[in-house]
């Protein structure tokens, strides 16, 4: 019988917590890549699946373009 590692662990708790972020419009809710919703926010539960449609209705919902980080605006994060 082996040790288990420290970094795994079997409970389906986190060690650790990844925090990120997404620009204004850039990543919403029915998008290929999957998303997180109030609904779908559990550590390990699914995603939201893509939905053309819900993009498409948060789309016409946005009050401006999306936000894009050029390359002033990166440096401005990163700093």
């Amino acid at each position: 019988m082996s040790v288990p590692h420290r970094e795994f662990n079997t409970e389906g708790v986190p060690l650790a917590y990844f925090f990120t972020f997404r620009c204004y419009g850039t990543w919403l809710h029915g998008d290929d890549r999957g998303s997180v919703d109030r609904f779908h926010n559990q550590y390990n539960s699914p995603r939201v699946p893509p939905n053309r449609e819900r993009e498409k209705y948060l789309r016409s919902r946005m009050k401006r373009a999306a936000v894009v980080l050029d390359r002033e605006r990166r440096a401005a994060v990163e700093a």
